[in-house]
């Protein structure tokens, strides 16, 4: 099942698909709470008690998982391990960078999440080819958020559907700068996508490195789909020597 957790004051909201079978989580649903950052990691107080059935002192990005002593739901989404063992709940819908932009203190509503209607030709797309889809909100717009794993690696992007067509922008691989190294870098992901229609390489709007796809229409955009599943592992492969943000 799909759930939102939505900040009000920043017209903001993120998704996370939690397994059917933690019945005690749905039943709390929808409830209010305090959204915290610590490290590497976005986690929230919810009214529930869950046992520690399966513990793991590791956890992967791109997965849900619930820390006993606080009650919490945690999301990992950089380099940092929780303070105490967990226990996984589900995953984390679209790119994990996008959690970047929560504060600590900000407030949320958690909530079941339905995916907006109005972006089904999108959403109906990506679930076609095994994606997790969730309409997560962005400045007060629903937009499309979706992940999955290409040749063992988590792939996540925001596509925004305009009047003139659709937008697609990766998970964040990096700050980029104009210095040689990272110069040097960007041509050389450009090298590897210099055989692509519709996948180029771009810098988002706070100046981190990821893929971009605009095209006009659906035929299109999975044209640029099956780009980006090609090519997504080369471009990892190229970036690995530096951080991954």
């Amino acid at each position: 099942m799909l759930v939102e957790v939505i900040d009000e004051s920043k017209k903001t909201s993120f998704i996370i698909k939690v397994d059917r079978a933690v019945e005690e989580f749905f039943k709390s649903l929808p409830f209010s709470t305090v959204l915290n950052v610590w490290k590497d990691e976005v986690y929230f107080t919810a009214p529930i008690k869950l046992e520690l059935i399966s513990k793991t002192y590791k956890i992967e990005l791109g997965k849900v998982y619930y820390w006993p002593p606080d009650s919490a739901i945690c999301l990992f989404y950089g380099v940092s391990e929780p303070y105490t063992p967990v226990t996984y709940l589900g995953e984390f819908v679209g790119p994990l960078t996008s959690l970047r932009i929560v504060e600590d203190g900000d407030e949320g509503k958690v909530a079941v999440h339905e995916l907006d209607h109005s972006l089904s030709k999108a959403t109906n797309l990506l679930k076609s080819h095994g994606y997790d889809v969730g309409t997560p909100l962005v400045d007060g717009i629903r937009v499309v958020a979706a992940s999955k794993y290409v040749s063992g690696l988590r792939l996540g992007f925001t596509l925004y559907v305009e009047p003139y067509g659709y937008y697609l922008e990766s998970e964040e691989l990096y700050r980029h700068s104009d210095d040689y190294v990272h110069m040097a870098l960007a041509h050389r992901v450009k090298d590897v996508l210099s055989d692509c229609e519709f996948l180029r390489f771009d810098i988002d709007e706070d100046g981190y490195a990821v893929l971009t796809i605009g095209v006009n229409d659906l035929r299109e955009l999975e044209e640029g789909l099956r780009e980006l599943e090609l090519k997504y592992p080369q471009v990892i492969d190229v970036i690995r020597p530096l951080p991954a943000y």
